[in-house]
């Protein structure tokens, strides 16, 4: 066995990884739920999403085993988060890194493993979303963009999930902007939203976070509360391309600046502006849906 190196930049890596707020996340059903069908669409038993410090491989989530943490030397991971390419293994048994591996040797028996690293909106790589089996494979190109895919998903799962715990008092500590620096509606139209359950829950998200910051500004504690969360609303309608509500938070904004008293109405047309907003989301996202022709490119993985 050959433990996996250790990334020039682990000092920057793990601080990356803390910042993340990935390693808080608690059991997620709906990620579990998730991996199963990423389990069916990549045709393999078992699959993983896990993080790697300093010593240990944490699994966050995983479907078709019970997934325990691991010393780093022995993971399997630690090898993924070298590259920014995924990682494929069509036998370990014949492979010098792996062979005497115990999760080769031994429960779970893995012979065929592919995992693509888990990468921050900073770029450090952390973790890996994994799928492997006790048969050996020989996989396409189809399977890798699949993989890749599921990465790239797996990272807006879990930005989602951080964010939902981090909610404390008056203020969330990561943006919901900070999910992705893209807007809503780039990745709808990038097909990053076309699982009904995750986008329905991403909506959730925003939704509840949009209904603390107004009840802020309705019965604001003072003028730079009131003004926080006019900033954070704006951000969040900007990343949501609200522009209805962006506008009206700038208006907002500069009056409050400007010590100018408002009513509620005001207060009810953002609420409006919002609803006007999801609609038309939930529109623009059913459209695409409808237009999205996928082709059917035959199994992904063949038998060894």
């Amino acid at each position: 066995m050959i433990p996996p190196p250790v990334s020039p930049d682990e000092a920057a890596r793990i601080a990356a990884l803390e910042k993340s707020g990935w390693a808080q996340v608690g059991a997620d059903a709906s990620i579990n739920q998730w991996l199963g069908e990423v389990a069916g669409s990549l045709g393999l038993p078992m699959v993983t999403l896990s993080l790697v410090d300093r010593n240990q491989q944490m699994p966050v989530a995983f479907t078709g085993i019970d997934a325990k943490p691991c010393s780093r030397e022995a993971s399997f991971d630690g090898h993924v988060i070298m590259n920014r390419d995924p990682l494929v293994v069509p036998d370990a048994t014949k492979d010098e890194r792996f062979a005497d591996n115990p999760f080769v040797s031994g429960p779970p028996y893995i012979r065929f493993y592919a995992g693509a690293p888990l990468i921050t909106d900073c770029g450090k790589k952390v973790g890996a979303l994994s799928a492997f089996d006790t048969r050996p494979h020989h996989f396409t190109a189809a399977f890798l963009f699949l993989l890749q895919e599921a990465a790239g998903e797996a990272t807006l799962r879990l930005n989602a999930a951080a964010s939902a715990t981090t909610v404390a008092g008056t203020r969330m500590k990561r943006s919901p902007g900070d999910l992705q620096n893209s807007s809503l509606l780039g990745m709808i139209a990038t097909g990053k939203m076309r699982d009904k359950l995750f986008f329905e829950e991403f909506l959730s998200q925003y939704f509840k976070e949009s209904q603390r910051l107004l009840q802020i500004l309705e019965h604001p504690i003072d003028l730079r509360s009131a003004i926080r969360a006019c900033e954070d609303l704006r951000e969040l309608a900007r990343h949501m391309e609200f522009e209805e509500l962006t506008s009206l938070c700038v208006a907002w904004e500069l009056d409050l600046h400007s010590n100018t008293q408002r009513n509620r109405v005001s207060i009810q047309a953002m609420r409006q502006a919002w609803d006007s907003g999801v609609k038309a989301i939930r529109m623009v996202r059913a459209d695409i849906l409808k237009a999205h022709f996928i082709r059917n490119e035959g199994p992904v993985l063949h038998p060894a």
